[in-house]
């Protein structure tokens, strides 16, 4: 009996090393997927293009959690670092305060009141720090885009134009003025998209593209353009008409398919596969 124990132990032993018979093949492993970066700034990134390099299955999503931070009072567009939620509040002359937030349970774990000053933007993260802007020409709703050491702010006030800072100095370092400029009101409603030596924009029912190597506005389209443009690869992606219209960046006179409707003017984030809108209201959810 001893003997059998042992012979079988050794015959174990010897397959499982892969001796007197094939060697098993072995399967390889999947690669691990690249960490998604943190959603930023408004967005998700500092040119604001709003495309996130991932495919997803929406029928799985749940929600984990909503809290209202400040009952009553609407909220800017959230960001977030891995660690915590950040988000202000949105209005004129009323709250102005900056919130963080518990990403796992929606917990408020500090707050910063700003007074009585007239607003405060969307923030942005890096680097275990909060930036918020507030209120430039008494325009509110706006945030700049930042790239290649330049920061891009579009604003609009007695000469509008898109005006260009040296991110180090906060030196102007030029402005493309925009005479087609239309006055709506205080609030932007928009960040504009900077790729490469291009930037896009949506304003008074127009898709502008301003070229910035030349210093000019290359293009606009008249239409009924509403909301934020956001950009994935080569595509530009807007509400138009309450539809969703897609348009190549670089060739932009012929729309590249079909449309959806039923689709307002909140940003959009574009994935691999799906396309997802936000909306401003006084709750997170996530």
């Amino acid at each position: 009996m001893k003997k059998e124990l042992l012979l079988s132990c050794v015959i174990l032993a010897a397959l499982a090393c892969g001796g007197g018979g094939e060697k098993p093949t072995t399967q390889p492993s999947a690669p691990t997927p690249a960490p998604l970066p943190a959603w930023a700034t408004f967005q998700g990134n500092a040119r604001h293009s709003g495309y996130v390099p991932l495919a997803s299955d929406a029928s799985k999503f749940v929600k984990n959690w909503d809290v209202a931070v400040k009952p009553g009072v609407a909220l800017n567009p959230v960001v977030e670092d891995g660690n915590q939620v950040y988000v202000s509040t949105s209005g004129y002359f009323g709250v102005q305060m900056l919130f963080g937030v518990n990403h796992t349970n929606g917990a408020t774990l500090w707050s910063r009141d700003f007074g009585p000053i007239h607003g405060v933007h969307p923030p942005a993260c890096a680097n275990g720090k909060v930036y918020v802007t507030t209120s430039v020409n008494q325009y509110d709703q706006w945030t700049p885009a930042v790239d290649g050491g330049l920061v891009y702010a579009y604003t609009g006030n007695n000469s509008p134009a898109l005006t260009v800072f040296d991110s180090t100095t906060g030196a102007t370092a030029y402005s493309i003025p925009d005479p087609g400029f239309h006055w709506d009101g205080w609030s932007m409603n928009l960040a504009p998209v900077v790729s490469g030596e291009t930037l896009f924009a949506i304003q008074g029912n127009r898709l502008l593209c301003f070229d910035l190597a030349n210093k000019k506005i290359a293009w606009q389209l008249t239409g009924t353009y509403v909301g934020q443009v956001s950009l994935a690869k080569d595509a530009l992606y807007m509400v138009q008409n309450g539809e969703l219209e897609a348009r190549h960046a670089y060739f932009h006179r012929a729309p590249l398919g079909g449309k959806s409707e039923g689709i307002d003017a909140s940003p959009l984030c574009i994935g691999s596969i799906h396309l997802f809108e936000s909306h401003m209201i006084g709750t997170l959810l996530v």
